[in-house]
């Protein structure tokens, strides 16, 4: 059987110590050494410390030597730099750029800055960049293969349970008597429970580890401290003969208050009196309601009996592949053996995920290993939903409970706090995204999480996702990491029933359009230009075309017609645009289903369905009150489609928004093109509200896609050539970022590019932006609200609230009274950058029909791809030379709008080879997964 050991270079081997010398012997198939003067040469040096001499170098004979870099890098698997100098950081980055794995320590970066640079290059090429007092001094290769393979070498949790379960915690890794041994220090162990005793580290200062024989000191372990999060940044190991006496003193100062510790031969001692709590308080976690916390547990199990399965290395290892604004980091929960109770540990505020001095954890195979949302979902405290409605200023008379965690809340609250200052009103769009997303949900919910820390009062507004889509592909749409709303599952899911009161309603009316034709037609409708097909919230391709009414005479009039999913359904609309009860009424009424043989339209009024349809929707109209990660109020309602309808959440959840918070920020869907221009055009007219902002996310993938270099495809990896450092892509993408900035523009409105950083942006890459957005003179900031929640999300947070200080003056893109076919040319032109519209002759026939009709005043909508600003998606960038083809054009006239086709359409989605219905399921405990 080949030997499957990496090969190890070594680079500064004249500081190795004995210790780590039967390591290298175990992990290693070989050993070759970088030295530019040769193997004499070397072997002749003088020792570089008083723990290495040259005899110990020749001990991992037989040995090579690699007289250049390019040598030593073509030869080994892996580089440990032994005695690390800031002048090593180049040969840590040529062998990350050349595809190696690096062992290293802090010293070699100068700066965190330095430390955070590798760590991202590392990240990008998918390396590991580990911790070297971690594996220098493993017990053993299995051990050590088992930590990697399940993708938890840098988890503390991980780490701990191998070494103090896996074998003695005295364990000497070499023959004391021959060499002295080591002794692994319990710093790391120590520093994880001070920094919870103390809550948030403000300072960490006193520490110093002393070794003792017979009482008298021997000496004093260097320990190096790196506060991020109060996380060990690097623990030196201790030598010397045996029976050592181990003590540990240090002192911590948190949010709670001061904790001095100290600790001998494992025994914990805390100081109360001292502002620490009394020992055995330690916070706890029930393993029962904690399944993560379950699954951990059952995990560092496996992987001390070498039996981890498939699966769970992939949980711990990091799944699928990356969602939009999934940034990566792990939040730790750490489960200690022995005596000490379970327990949290809170990840760090800089997303850094191994617990030491690396920001980012990444196996060779999967992405950023990140708890899903789910998880974090479950493990985040939700306020009751009455204490997040009194911070909004909704009394509770306002309320209708849906459980503990989920409210509607009645249209009376627009009166009641009509007096209230006016919230500054900011809309988020985005650029044109790839077909994965960007992030624009998860990047308003940071947004408002922000505004929270840094003082202000907040409230989001956003759309209900469809559960289509949740079991199609994208498996949940409620944010992404910390960033998120709550509780996912139920906004996910059914929340209140809104869109089953829309597929009722709907569905009705369809019910009693056939049975009007069955019961004498007396309406003279014409059955084939009826319209009005049924709806489902599930993405079902069988159902898009088929027949109803077969079977017996009694079984209805047979015809062809077929199903739309329901966020298309024209219902959905007009709940989403109504502005109270009655208008939702008289809109209901308005519905067109078809026309009559003499070309007069028939409505859901003529059908006499309109006032059952209004029942159905009567709680419906009422927004949903929901809460983040951090508790920010948000308003959930209603989620027409992006594509062909009004991409917005609704006017009433807005107009609730805005006299209970000072920002209230919404989201249009897609590009600013398309939701965003519906969102000026149509909504702002409807609501009143004009905006005071306009956020545009983009991300790095986003414009090195639009370069026209790279093809994306939902399910699929990003190309490899996206995620390395080429800010010349991001450049050549950028013509598509400045059209939005001008689209945004155009409506007289500030706006805020907001970078919703990936783990795998480099820091030019984002230079290149924030230079794009300058020159065009917009506002910029980047945010990692996906890792770091509202914290990642404060500089944005600040940018948005000096844009809203910018005077505005909103204008629309067109007039009412202009021709519809007029006003379909002004947003082909002035908003996507047409050279003008090819309208067909059917086209230009309807329009002229539907101004005979009387809805010649309605604004349009235009139904394109949301994947460029054109009709093609395949155009992409800033297209230019192009005409817009119109093909058909329909009317909504109970949403109050004509809607031009331009392009194929799919309104019924279908499924995937392996959709996310796959995944989602139940425990043994009854918690819904898969959900991400």
């Amino acid at each position: 059987m080949s030997d499957m050991r990496p090969a190890i270079g070594l680079v500064g081997a004249g500081g190795i110590s004995r210790a780590h010398l039967p390591t290298l012997r175990e992990l290693g198939s070989r050993v070759v050494i970088f030295s530019r003067s040769g193997a004499e040469a070397l072997l002749a040096e003088q020792p570089v410390t008083d723990r290495s001499t040259p005899e110990h170098i020749s001990a991992l004979a037989p040995m090579e030597v690699a007289g250049s870099l390019d040598q030593l890098l073509e030869r080994v698997d892996v580089v440990d730099v032994v005695t690390p100098t800031p002048t090593h950081r180049d040969v840590v980055r040529a062998a990350l750029e050349a595809g190696k794995d690096v062992i290293c320590e802090k010293p070699l970066a100068r700066t965190a800055a330095d430390a955070q640079e590798l760590a991202d290059l590392a990240a990008a090429r998918g390396l590991h960049l580990y911790p070297a007092h971690v594996v220098r001094y493993f017990p053993g290769y299995a051990a050590l293969k088992d930590a990697v393979a399940c993708g938890s070498l840098g988890d503390p949790a991980v780490l701990r349970f191998i070494r103090s379960g896996s074998f003695p915690r005295r364990r000497w890794f070499a023959d004391p008597e021959a060499s002295g041994g080591i002794i692994m220090d319990q710093m790391i162990h120590d520093l994880d429970q001070a920094r919870w005793l103390a809550g948030p580290v403000a300072e960490i200062s006193a520490l110093r580890t002393v070794t003792t024989i017979g009482g008298d000191p021997v000496e004093v372990a260097h320990v190096m401290m790196n506060h991020v999060g109060g996380a060990v940044s690097q623990c030196s190991g201790v030598w010397g003969p045996p029976n050592l006496e181990f003590t540990t003193e240090y002192s911590v100062t948190g949010t709670r208050g001061t904790l001095n510790h100290s600790s001998r031969d494992g025994v914990e001692r805390s100081d109360p009196a001292a502002g620490g709590p009394a020992a055995g308080s330690l916070p706890t976690i029930d393993e029962a309601a904690d399944p993560y916390a379950l699954q951990l547990r059952e995990l560092l199990g496996a992987i001390a009996g070498g039996a981890a399965t498939p699966s769970q290395r992939r949980r711990w290892g990091g799944g699928g592949p990356a969602g939009p604004g999934r940034t990566g980091g792990r939040a730790h929960r750490e489960i200690r053996s022995g005596p000490r109770s379970a327990h949290r540990v809170r990840p760090s505020p800089s997303g850094a995920t191994d617990g030491f001095h690396i920001g980012w954890s990444r196996r060779k195979d999967g992405p950023m290993a990140m708890p899903s949302d789910l998880e974090i979902a479950r493990a985040a405290h939700l306020d009751p939903i009455g204490e997040v409605a009194a911070r909004a200023g909704i009394g509770e008379e306002h309320l209708e409970l849906y459980g503990r965690e989920v409210a509607k809340v009645g249209l009376g609250v627009i009166d009641a706090n009509a007096d209230h200052p006016r919230a500054k009103y900011v809309v988020v769009t985005a650029i044109t995204p790839t077909p994965l997303g960007e992030g624009k949900t998860t990047t308003a919910v940071g947004i408002g999480q922000g505004l929270a820390r840094i003082g202000k009062r907040s409230m989001l507004a956003l759309r209900q996702p469809s559960m289509g889509p949740t079991f199609g592909i994208k498996g949940g749409a409620a944010g992404a990491g910390r960033s998120q709303v709550l509780p996912m599952e139920r906004l996910n899911l059914h929340l209140t029933g809104d869109f089953h009161a829309i597929t009722a309603a709907h569905n009705l009316l369809a019910a009693m359009i056939d049975n009007h034709l069955h019961h004498g037609n007396q309406l003279d409708i014409e059955p084939h230009s009826i319209s009005w097909r049924r709806v489902v919230d599930i993405n079902d391709r069988a159902l898009r075309n088929v027949i109803v009414g077969l079977g017996s005479r009694i079984d209805g009039e047979p015809r062809q017609t077929g199903f739309d999913i329901t966020a298309a359904s024209e219902v959905g609309v007009i709940l989403s645009l109504a502005t109270s009860l009655q208008d939702l009424r008289s809109r209901l009424g308005r519905i067109v289903i078809g026309y009559n043989r003499d070309r007069q339209p028939v409505s859901a009024e003529d059908l006499h369905a309109a006032g059952s349809m209004t029942v159905i929707l009567k709680d419906a109209l009422k927004p949903n009150l929901m809460q983040t990660t951090e508790n920010t109020p948000v308003l959930v309602h209603t989620g027409p489609f992006g594509n062909i309808a009004t991409g917005n959440s609704s006017v009433v959840a807005d107009r609730v928004g805005i006299g209970c918070a000072d920002y209230l920020l919404t989201e249009a869907g897609f590009g600013s093109d398309m939701g965003a221009e519906r969102f000026f055009n149509i909504k702002c007219r409807v609501s009143g509200l004009h905006p005071d902002a306009a956020v545009l996310v983009a991300t790095v993938r986003a414009l090195k896609l639009h370069s026209g270099r790279y093809t994306v495809r939902p399910g699929n990896p990003l190309p490899p050539g996206m995620v390395l450092d080429n800010p010349d892509d991001v450049w050549a993408g950028a013509p598509n970022l400045r059209k939005h900035i001008e689209i945004v523009r155009s409506f007289g409105v500030t706006p805020v590019v907001a970078l919703n950083v990936f783990p795998t942006d480099h820091p030019d890459e984002i230079d290149a932006v924030r230079r794009i957005a300058e020159e065009c003179g917009a506002h910029f900031a980047s945010s990692t609200h996906v890792v770091d929640g509202g914290a990642g999300a404060t500089e944005l947070a600040r940018t948005v609230v000096a844009a809203c200080q910018e005077p505005t003056r909103f204008r629309y893109s067109y007039r009412l009274d202009s021709p519809l076919a007029d006003k379909i040319e002004a947003i082909a032109t002035g908003v996507y950058g047409a050279d003008g519209i090819e309208l067909s002759a059917s086209a230009a026939r309807e329009l002229t029909h539907f101004e005979e009709l009387g809805y010649g005043s309605f604004p349009v909508v235009m139904a394109k791809t949301h994947l460029s600003l054109s009709h093609d998606p395949a155009l992409k960038g800033a297209p230019t030379g192009w005409t817009l083809p119109v093909r058909e054009v329909r009317v909504a006239a109970g949403a109050g709008y004509v809607y031009a086709i331009c392009g194929e359409m799919r309104t019924m989605p279908g499924l995937s080879s392996h959709p996310a219905a796959e995944r989602i399921d139940i425990d043994a405990q009854g918690n819904t997964v898969g959900l991400s």
